[in-house]
């Protein structure tokens, strides 16, 4: 594996690896045995997604014949010359590892998991992913993001809008952010979808407590037949951290669709004039007089 193919597979496990770290956080939320383990599965399987995508950078292998566990990869790593050279270390090394061995123990002795460790957990967890991207890679966990992925060059646009919005700040830039997802979401699924309902939603992947959480949060925004957007805001001041919560929610859902061949287009271009119209008025007016 050499050149462009070698840094594609090495992004989509980093890509992987965030997103698991980002599940098995919000499975701790659940409070309950069985979520509880779920976490643990995800939190162990963010970390053995990035060692692995370690490996692919140095091009390391092992036996093609086995499936080698995070003990094999790290030894492998540990023996790399050109890791070595670098002086290049596995951090939280200790941590990760019982992560790992509780992961076994769980899932084959039905061992039980109290919610304290299971914070700790997350807290090694997200310092190791955080600190072997940036030790590694030179990237930023919240720099690595999967709109590049987008296949549709105008919902990626679309995306792209919100974030700028959200990034911008004051005034109501959070909820018109959140309403710019909003239409990127029910645009590819009609493009998409023959009957995008509730059920149709679900057996195409969308999980149905996030997207009740996303349209509480997303308001429909109005499109008038020549794409012109009307926005009106009726809830509460969202947070940025909504917003966060939200794209992640929008793009790891339009990647499944992708995945599964849907192909997802926004299908009407008309609408982003008026959204960039949108985001040139809110920067204008937040500029300087």
């Amino acid at each position: 594996m050499q050149g462009d193919e070698n840094e594609k597979a090495v992004t989509r496990r980093l890509l992987l690896a965030k997103g698991l770290l980002a599940r098995g956080s919000r499975s701790v939320a659940a409070g309950d045995p069985l979520g509880r383990v779920v976490a643990l599965v995800e939190l162990a399987a963010a970390i053995e997604t990035t060692v692995r995508a370690i490996a692919t950078k140095f091009e390391l292998d092992v036996d093609a014949e086995r499936d080698p566990g995070l003990v094999a990869w790290l030894k492998l790593i540990q023996k790399s010359e050109e890791i070595k050279k670098q002086g290049l270390k596995i951090p939280q090394e200790e941590g990760i590892r019982r992560i790992n061995s509780r992961r076994n123990a769980t899932l084959h002795h039905a061992e039980t998991l109290d919610q304290e460790t299971l914070d700790e957990y997350v807290r090694i967890t997200r310092s190791f992913i955080e600190e072997a991207f940036l030790r590694f890679f030179g990237v930023k966990v919240d720099e690595l993001t999967e709109l590049e992925h987008i296949a549709d060059p105008q919902l990626k646009e679309l995306i792209s809008i919100a974030r700028a919005m959200c990034a911008a700040g004051g005034g109501t830039s959070v909820q018109v952010s959140l309403s710019l997802l909003r239409l990127a979401v029910d645009l590819a699924a009609k493009s998409c979808l023959p009957d995008a309902d509730s059920t149709t939603l679900v057996a195409a992947g969308v999980n149905p407590l996030d997207y009740s959480r996303f349209c509480s949060l997303a308001q429909v925004p109005m499109v008038s037949g020549n794409g012109r957007l009307q926005i009106y805001i009726k809830r509460l001041l969202a947070s940025p951290d909504e917003y966060t919560w939200a794209e992640a929610f929008v793009l790891e859902l339009l990647l499944e669709w992708q995945a599964r061949g849907y192909q997802p287009i926004l299908g009407s271009g008309d609408v982003l004039p008026f959204a960039k119209d949108l985001l040139d008025k809110h920067l204008a007016s937040k500029a300087p007089p």
